[in-house]
């Protein structure tokens, strides 16, 4: 089943390179599309801005699978892309600030917080 699934998002790849250049938006929208779930949910506190973090990368990767998929595609991104990297680390910047706020709050129960930005 894996070799299919990868051999149609390689097609789709294949199909359209322009998923390529489009790495920087698909970040940057992603992350526009998170904040204003936060907002929205005027989360009180991070466990409650946490959950909206992932509503809104949730509510992106269905408004926009194309752009979704090629974010966490090694193979499709091209890590020298200067826009691709801001809208990167300012996306898992607002996570880790979220996961730290949880930590604070004696949310994460021990566990690490890298761990936990990482698998969220």
């Amino acid at each position: 089943m894996s070799g299919k699934i990868d051999g149609q998002v390689s097609g789709r790849l294949e199909q359209a390179p322009s998923l390529r250049s489009t790495q920087a938006m698909s970040a940057g929208t992603s992350r526009e599309s998170v904040i204003k779930e936060i907002a929205a949910s005027d989360a009180a506190d991070g466990a409650a801005e946490l959950a909206a973090i992932g509503r809104g990368y949730v509510r992106f990767a269905v408004g926009h699978s194309a752009h979704f998929e090629v974010m966490f595609r090694l193979d499709a991104l091209n890590p020298g892309n200067a826009e691709f990297v801001a809208a990167s680390e300012a996306a898992y910047g607002l996570l880790t600030a979220t996961v730290d706020r949880c930590r604070a709050a004696g949310r994460l129960h021990g566990r690490c917080p890298e761990v936990v930005a990482v698998s969220a």
